[in-house]
């Protein structure tokens, strides 16, 4: 052995040791970072230098060939794992499996078998013999297939440092040092290798490849720790920066667009790639940015809106220079925080503050802030209207509260159509408006009342008539407490109310009586036959001129309740389902409600809740029998009866006299009072002048 008088092949050991111990330590030590196939590559490099340095240590040229050849399992190994070491490198392992790693190791283990057996074909070296001068090198003279695995190794080398450059270059800055320090380190033993080929040796005792590629790779990875180390703070910025959902941009000191995250991409739709260079006015224009980026400040909070699309969006923005180390402005960073749904938030819950849900209007909050507001000697005079809806509560009764709203949302819309938008309109709660009329006078306040009144009594409706008691005062000067004109207002308007409240009443009635014609099989000829009817069978039976009165009333209201009852149902020919029943037995519930809504017929309420009640107790909507059942109630009970057989309706024949006669007579002690029953028959039906246009 000659290592003991070869001072280099001692040093060839001290590297072959230093590499085994990085690799070592690596394995251990950087578990969570290092690369697997790269550290398969520095062992292999190990293999490789171990026997370069036992084939120059003996001296017999047989055991030369034999680590000589032992060697070529690195030589072999090293274009592979170099290639695999790249592409785990570069992000792209989903590459890298055993169909990719198969087809990789085809070349070099042919290589690697054909050096193994080289004595049977002579593909690898020709022939192989001491060098004469240096007695323990090995000179081989290469073959065929040594070149085309150097072709086949000089590919993927060359390869693979593209991919590492490419990788680098495309980075971020603080990336492309590791990227130049990589690339160093793999050129140069690339370039060795080269000159070893070719007999281009600075050592022509010994090979330095392996060395100068264990002493860059143990070079790169303590510079690369340092590296790491410095750029882990601007890695955790710039990853926080990509990850937060606030839009950040970095502007240049002319406010030109240097680089913005991807949260400002999504917020301001746009890119990296169209934006950067631009003037920071385009991508939030209308926002003054210019003027607010141009002021001189370390750090600034703005709150801007920006228009697109015919929307508003909303931006908190957050500005902040950008100062290096000698106290120069190089740049600025902008945070936009999108905070359109919260102002709209802000928005709606002021809006709901100050807005009735229902008609869109002020609410009473709003009128009593104006009021304040407005109470100035600018504004003087100053008017109050309050306005309260009449026969609200009939109307809720008969419809339903989803008609009453739709009513005083009508009432909204009258009271904008006719004021101006200086007036300020309010619900004043329930079915009463409150209006502040700045600047005018108790005459203008007048006329504007009297416009409104018509608007309202013109105002198209088809199932009731509108109408409104409004009353108003004025603050002519200052002396004058507000809310005293507010109280006076309204006590002229409950006068008014007052006055109205008869007539308004009738209208109602006459209006539904018109709309159960319309909407029913009822009509006005029925309902002058049943008072006929009514009336005589009351006058035989001997009731007071009141009750008789009474009867008249009864004869058009008794079923005034079928008003809110479907007009399917209603007009329906067909068989009622059960259902459909219960839902025609309502109408005289709502009628008793109806009269109660009036002082005109409150007290027919009981007689039209009952007048469908059957004398044996069988009836709806209470069951109760015999005389506990208003005279009344009964009288009409047998005479509507008896004109709906004689006269029909679309799902019902009409009756001869006899056969109308005989129903009355099957159903006398059960549907019907016995007595009024034999009554109507022996002395109303006998006369021929009632009996009329049967």
């Amino acid at each position: 052995m000659v290592w003991q008088s070869n001072i280099y092949l001692n040093i060839f050991i001290i590297f072959i040791l230093i590499s085994l111990g990085t690799s070592l330590y690596i394995f251990r030590y950087r578990r969570k970072t290092y690369n697997s196939f790269g550290l398969l590559f520095l062992f292999f490099l190990i293999e490789w230098m171990f026997a370069e340095y036992f084939e120059y240590s003996f001296t017999p040229i047989f055991l030369k060939t034999i680590f000589d050849k032992i060697a070529y399992i690195g030589i072999t190994s090293i274009p592979v794992l170099w290639f695999l070491f790249t592409l785990q490198f570069t992000n792209r392992s989903k590459h890298i499996n055993f169909k990719t790693i198969s087809l990789l190791s085809i070349l070099p283990a042919i290589t690697l078998i054909l050096a193994f057996t080289n004595e049977f074909h002579r593909l690898i070296w020709k022939r192989v013999y001491i060098n004469e001068t240096v007695s323990y090198e090995l000179i081989k003279d290469y073959n065929i297939f040594f070149w085309i695995f150097m072709l086949y190794l000089f590919f993927f080398s060359v390869f693979g440092l593209v991919l590492i450059s490419r990788f680098f270059l495309k980075g971020k800055y603080y990336y492309q040092w590791q990227g130049v320090l990589l690339i160093f380190v793999f050129t140069v033993p690339l370039l060795l290798s080269i000159f070893g080929i070719f007999k281009i040796k600075p050592f022509s005792y010994i090979i330095v490849t392996p060395i100068s590629i264990t002493l860059g790779i143990i070079f790169s990875i303590f510079a690369l720790d340092r590296i790491r180390k410095n750029i882990i703070l601007p890695i955790a910025i710039d990853n926080i920066i990509e990850s937060i959902e606030d839009g950040v941009l970095i502007l240049s000191p002319e406010n030109r667009i240097v680089d913005l995250n991807p949260a400002a991409e999504k917020m301001f739709n746009t890119t990296v790639k169209d934006i950067t260079g631009k003037n920071a006015s385009e991508l939030l224009p209308n926002a003054n940015i210019d003027e607010i980026l141009n002021k001189i400040h370390l750090i600034s909070r703005k709150e801007i809106q920006i228009k697109r699309k015919r929307t508003t969006y909303y931006y908190d923005l957050s500005i902040s220079d950008i100062i290096d180390i000698n106290n120069s402005l190089i740049g600025k960073v902008i945070v936009a925080r999108n905070i359109t749904d919260r102002v709209r938030s802000e928005e709606e819950i002021k809006y709901l503050g100050f807005h009735d849900n229902l008609t869109g209007l002020y609410n009473r909050a709003y009128f009593e802030e104006e009021i304040k507001r407005l109470d100035t000697p600018n504004q003087l005079p100053i008017s109050i209207v309050i306005g309260d809806v009449n026969g609200i509560k009939m109307i809720n009764d008969v419809f339903g509260h989803k008609v009453g709203d739709s009513l005083l949302c009508t009432f909204a819309k009258i009271f904008k159509d006719y004021l101006g938008k200086e007036n300020i309109i309010t619900r004043w709660g329930g079915d009463e408006f409150a209006i502040i009329l700045p600047g005018t006078s108790k005459k203008d306040a007048e006329v504007i009342i009297d416009r409104i009144r018509k608007a309202i009594k013109n105002y198209p409706n088809k199932k009731v008539p509108l109408s409104m008691a409004l009353g108003s005062a004025t603050k002519g000067n200052l002396d004058v407490n507000v809310q005293e004109v507010i109280i006076e207002a309204e006590d002229n308007m409950y006068r008014r109310k007052l006055l109205e409240k008869r007539s308004v009443s009738s209208s109602i009635i006459s209006s539904l009586e018109r709309t159960i014609f319309e909407k029913s099989h009822e009509t006005e000829e029925h309902t002058e036959r049943l008072n006929k009817f009514a009336q005589k069978l009351g006058k035989t039976f001997g009731l007071p001129e009141n009750m008789l009165n009474d009867l008249a009333l009864l004869s058009s209201l008794h079923d005034i309740g079928k008003i809110a009852i479907p007009e399917e149902i209603l007009l329906k020919e067909s068989k009622l389902t059960d259902n459909e029943w219960a839902i025609i037995k309502r109408h005289s519930a709502i009628g008793y409600n109806i009269a109660k809504s009036s002082t005109q017929i409150a007290h027919l309420a009981d007689v039209i809740l009952h007048h469908h009640e059957w004398w044996d107790g069988t009836g709806y909507p209470q069951g109760l029998k015999g005389e506990q059942i208003p005279i009344i109630s009964r009288i009409i009970s047998i005479v509507d009866a008896y004109d709906v057989m004689r006269n029909g309706r679309p799902y019902k024949r009409k009756m001869s006299k006899d056969k109308a006669i005989a129903e009355l007579r099957r159903f006398s002690g059960q549907q019907f009072d016995p007595e009024l029953v034999e009554i109507f028959i022996g002395k109303v039906l006998i006369d021929e002048k009632v009996a009329v246009r049967l």
